[in-house]
């Protein structure tokens, strides 16, 4: 066999860095996972060791355990950096430093619990030693961290030590509603520190040039705060379990106790994506930001279907005192976010706000879910017309001037009060839904051809609906004059478009439909005639054949008009006169 072939494909996959021991080994040289297992199996096993309920001699144990490790993975990091340079594995191990300080600030919560003062010192402590921590580290492996960054991380790191300290005195009354108000503020406070970052966020790259890092922008720091973004959610579901003393399956925890930590995040991302240099990350940033509030309300429509007392005890207190839903509160908070990204000129966010808008007006004060969405209100979707007028007015934009018109029109139907027959609404929109296209179909171009077509289809479809007895809810109000007029009055819209721009269409259409009411309304009145006038079939049938005769002698003398192909000469009998063509008539 020549040494020099190609190996088959098969063994080259089998051989390839992805399957088999070399590449398995190559995975766990170039990931070293192994920091990892070591700082979640030390972890589990200094709280199985110690339990923080104890005397104080094993909770003290349990801190010096901790901070003994977090100073050993904080001086393996400085020493590869400055022995190796292993900037990799460093990345590694400085988040897990920051880990281990989450880690501490939950480990304690049973101490704080059933013992305060305890509990508080060793928070206190622990608060000291990260800061202390994350500053030597820092200044030893010549990281920079600007102020903007450093700043939120700290109150961040003060969130996480300080906020349980607050919930010690409430602890031991789980039927207080200030402690479960507690409990839940842990998410809004999280999602105000996450705001201070967007000082950083504008001011983009250049912000976070020579700091000393060998990572480029966001992956520092922004990796960092990503993680504590994530711990932050975590930790509000932790209080709710360690400060909450109820049955171990009840608590007031509900998915939309994130949202407020999320929202924020999600207008960092916008700031990101439009500071950042790379047009395609920008815009993928960018995009996850308008479309995260899409995700967020679907957080504050779930779970709320358990059958758990306390937390729809909390879920009534909630509503009672905030005025709205998780859901109807979220869309709210999402619309600064849409009008942050329309003055920031981020693409799309006209769009999204109008989008929120017309989820608004289904999105009541009192809806929980997609089973108690409420009737449409109009005026959000006026709003939403607004939004999308205002722009189509200025750059003349026809689309928008479209869904501007569509917003309008389910505006005015939602605002129909609830006396009004029930087809009221429908017939409104369908007749402003017709002049609106009119108008439209009198543009050029594409849209106002389509516009066209549209309304002459509506014209016809009105007309059977009328003549179905679609209407008659409402003309049985307005009175049989009302219901009389309504075909000629849409013919006679239908001809005056003809005229000023429709085309022909529109003309045949009013013809047919003043045929169309002349048949029906003459049959009417014939047959109420008929009852009165016994020979009045007889009477009508002479008349025709009348007609009929005069027409014929008509011919005969050559008064009808004929209408001859071009070229015909006139015929015998008919008025002499210049020839048409040469050759006679057929």
């Amino acid at each position: 066999m020549n040494a020099d072939a190609p190996r088959p494909p098969q063994q080259a996959r089998l051989r390839g860095p992805g399957l088999g021991p070399r590449g398995l080994m190559r995975w766990v040289y170039t990931s070293n996972p192994f920091y990892v297992i070591s700082a979640g199996l030390v972890f589990l096993g200094l709280r199985a060791s110690f339990d923080a309920r104890g005397p104080a001699v094993e909770t003290g144990a349990l801190m010096v355990g901790l901070a003994s490790y977090t100073l050993l993975l904080a001086a393996t990091a400085v020493f590869l950096v400055r022995r190796g340079k292993v900037w990799d594995d460093v990345r590694t191990v400085l988040l897990l430093v920051v880990l281990m300080f989450l880690a501490t600030s939950v480990a304690f919560d049973e101490t704080l619990a059933g013992s305060p003062a305890t509990g508080g010192t060793l928070y206190l402590v622990g608060l000291g030693f990260a800061m202390l921590v994350s500053e030597s580290v820092l200044r030893r492996l010549g990281l920079g961290l600007r102020a903007w960054y450093r700043l939120p991380y700290h109150l961040m790191l003060a969130l996480f030590f300080l906020y349980p300290i607050g919930l010690a005195t409430r602890v031991g009354r789980p039927d207080d509603p200030g402690l479960m108000w507690a409990l839940f503020g842990f998410s809004p406070m999280a999602g105000l520190a996450c705001l201070a970052l967007l000082p950083a966020a504008r001011r983009g790259p250049p912000y976070a040039e020579k700091d000393g890092s060998p990572w480029r922008w966001p992956l520092y720091p922004w990796v960092l705060f990503g993680l504590l973004a994530a711990a932050a959610c975590a930790r509000s579901y932790s209080l709710c379990v360690s400060f909450h003393f109820v049955m171990e399956d009840r608590s007031i925890f509900g998915p939309y106790f994130l949202v407020p930590v999320l929202m924020p995040c999600a207008v960092l991302l916008l700031e990101l994506g439009r500071s950042s240099r790379g047009k395609g990350a920008g815009r993928v940033s960018t995009t996850l930001a308008l479309l995260a509030p899409i995700g967020l309300l679907a957080l504050a429509m779930l779970g709320h279907d358990r059958p758990d007392p306390v937390y729809h005890r909390f879920l009534s207190e909630f509503r009672g005192r905030l005025g709205g839903t998780p859901a109807f509160l979220t869309l709210l908070g999402a619309l600064p976010l849409y009008i942050l990204a329309i003055r920031r000129r981020v693409p799309g966010g006209l769009d999204a706000l109008s989008l929120a808008l017309v989820a608004l007006a289904v999105v009541g004060p009192t809806t929980l879910d997609l089973d108690s969405l409420s009737p449409a209100r109009p005026m959000p979707l006026a709003l939403a017309s607004l939004v999308q007028a205002i722009p189509a007015i200025r750059r003349r934009d026809e689309a928008r001037g479209l869904i501007a018109s569509a917003f309008a029109i389910g505006s005015v139907a939602s605002a129909m009060p609830d006396s009004a027959p029930g087809a009221l609404p429908v017939i409104v929109a369908a007749h402003l839904a017709l002049l609106a296209a009119m108008g439209f179909g009198l543009r050029p171009g594409d849209l106002g051809g389509l516009s066209r077509d549209l309304a002459l289809a509506m014209i016809p479809m009105l007309g059977l609906a009328w003549l179905s007895g679609g209407f008659a809810n409402l003309f049985d109000r307005l009175g049989p004059a009302a219901d009389a007029c309504y075909l000629p009055a849409l013919a006679c819209l239908s001809g005056s478009y003809a005229a000023i721009g429709g085309g022909r269409p529109f003309s045949r259409a009013a013809v047919i439909l003043l045929a169309g009411w002349s048949l029906l309304y003459g049959a009417r009145w014939y047959l109420a005639l008929r009852r009165f006038v016994p020979g009045l079939d007889q009477i009508m049938l002479g008349l025709l054949s009348f007609l009929v005769a005069t027409l014929i002698s008509l011919a005969k003398a050559g008064l009808l008009p004929r209408r001859r192909p071009p070229g015909c000469l006139a015929l015998p009998g008919e008025s002499e006169g210049p020839p048409r063509g040469p050759s006679g008539c057929p």
